[in-house]
C-alpha cells in the first residue's frame, strides 16, 4: 500500500510539472499573438519599440557615434558628449553600440579616457564586450587602438594584427591599477624608449607618474562625494605615444575621481583659496582652481615619502626644456607651455575625473596642440 502511495505521489507531482509546463507555453504563446496583433495595427513609424500593456519595456541597445575626430586638445566638446552618452548608458545598465566606424584621428588622450569608460562599463554590467564592423574602421585607427592594447582592456577577443598605412603616433600598452605602483611607471618609460623615443630626464617622469597615483589613492576617491558616473574605487590608467615624424613624446595619467577641483577645499582653507584667486585676478572656476592647486602646492598629508604634489608634476615638462602639461579636470582645463606660458580654458562638458597629459618634444621643435 505505501509503495502505490508513493507512486501515485510521484505521478502526481511529474503531472503537475507537465500542466504548469503547458501553461507557461501557452502564456508566451498568447503573448506573442497579442503583440503580433499590436504590431499589425500599430502605424508603420511608431511599430518599433512596442510595449504590451503590464509587460516591463525592455532594454534597447543605444548606438553612440564617435566623432571623425576624437581628440581633446581639437575637439573636446564633441568627445565628451560622446563619453559622457556611455556613461549614462552604463549607469542606466543599457546594452550599448559604440560607433568607431566614422573616427579618422585619434589623439592620445581621447584614447585612455575613451578606454577608461569602455572599461567602466564592462566591469558595472559583468559582460565581455566585442568589437564589431572591424572591416569598417579607419585601417590607421584600428590599428593604434591594437597597439594601445584596447582589446585586451574589454577582455574581447583579439583582431588579427592590423599594418599601418600613415606614419604618426605609435601607441603603447595600456596600464591600470589601483594603488601606488613604481613599476608600472618605469614598464611605460621602458615602452616608449622601445617605439623610439628619448627621455632626458627619467626621474622627472618616473616622480610625476608615482605623484598622480599618489594623488588618486589619497584624494581622487573621497567618500559623500558626487561623482558624474559610478567610479572604479581609486583606478588608474595611464598609457603614453611618440610621434616620430615630429619627435614628440606623449604621456597620459587618467583617473575618473571628483577633479581637482572639487577635492582643492579639502587640502586647503577655503579663505586660503579665495586670497589665491583673488591676487591672481581669477574667478572662482574649475580651470582657475587647477591653477590655484599648482600655486598652493605641497599635498595637506604630512607623510615624509610624499612628494610636492601637482609641483612634481609639472617637473618633468620643465627638466625637459621644451614641452607642455595639460590638466583636465571638471569643467576645466590648465595648459603650461615652456615657451608660452599658462592658458586657462573652461569647456562645456565635464571631464568626469582628471586626465593629466605631458606633451614634450625630443628635439629642438615646439609640441604641437
Amino acid at each position: 500500500m505505501r509503495k502505490r502511495d508513493y507512486r501515485q505521489e510521484l505521478w502526481n507531482q511529474r503531472h503537475a510539472q507537465y500542466v504548469d509546463g503547458r501553461r507557461r507555453a501557452s502564456y508566451k504563446k498568447k503573448k506573442s499573438r497579442r503583440r503580433a496583433e499590436l504590431l499589425a495595427q500599430a502605424p508603420e513609424a511608431s511599430r518599433k519599440p512596442v510595449h504590451l500593456p503590464g509587460v516591463p519595456k525592455q532594454r534597447y541597445r543605444v548606438t553612440i557615434p564617435l566623432p571623425a575626430d576624437l581628440s581633446l586638445a581639437r575637439n573636446y566638446e564633441e568627445v565628451m558628449s560622446a563619453v559622457n552618452q556611455m556613461r549614462e548608458s552604463a549607469v542606466r545598465r543599457q546594452r550599448g553600440y559604440v560607433d568607431f566606424r566614422p573616427v579618422r584621428s585619434l589623439g592620445p588622450g581621447a584614447a585612455l579616457v575613451l578606454t577608461a569608460e569602455l572599461d567602466r562599463w564592462r566591469r558595472l554590467r559583468r559582460l565581455r564586450m566585442s568589437p564589431l564592423d572591424l572591416d569598417e574602421w579607419d585601417i590607421n585607427v584600428l590599428a593604434q587602438l591594437d597597439e594601445m592594447g584596447l582589446f585586451e582592456v574589454l577582455d574581447s577577443w583579439q583582431p588579427k594584427a592590423v599594418p599601418r598605412v600613415a606614419v604618426g603616433y605609435q601607441f603603447i600598452r595600456f596600464r591600470a591599477g589601483v594603488k601606488v605602483a613604481g613599476a608600472l611607471a618605469r614598464e611605460v618609460r621602458l615602452a616608449l624608449e622601445e617605439v623610439g623615443a628619448e627621455i632626458r630626464n627619467r626621474a622627472a617622469l618616473f616622480g610625476g607618474l608615482t605623484e598622480a597615483m599618489a594623488n588618486v589613492l589619497h584624494h581622487a576617491y573621497p567618500h559623500g562625494e558626487k561623482y558624474v558616473a559610478t567610479p572604479i574605487q581609486n583606478q588608474w590608467w595611464m598609457s603614453g605615444a611618440y610621434n616620430s615624424a615630429n619627435a614628440q613624446l606623449s604621456v597620459q595619467f587618467f583617473d575618473q575621481g571628483v577633479g581637482i577641483p572639487t577635492t582643492l577645499p579639502r587640502k586647503h582653507p577655503a579663505e586660503r583659496i579665495k586670497g589665491v584667486l583673488s591676487s591672481l585676478g581669477l574667478p572662482d572656476d574649475d580651470a582657475s582652481r587647477i591653477k590655484a592647486a599648482m600655486l598652493l602646492g605641497r599635498s595637506r598629508t604630512s607623510e615624509p615619502h610624499r612628494g610636492g604634489g601637482l609641483s612634481d608634476i609639472k617637473a618633468f615638462v620643465e627638466a625637459t626644456g621644451k614641452g607642455r602639461l595639460r590638466i583636465l579636470s571638471g569643467r576645466g582645463q590648465y595648459i603650461y607651455d615652456t615657451q608660452s606660458g599658462e592658458t586657462l580654458l573652461t569647456h562645456r562638458e565635464p571631464l568626469g575625473g582628471t586626465l593629466i597629459e605631458w606633451e614634450v618634444a625630443t628635439t629642438s621643435e615646439n609640441p604641437s596642440s
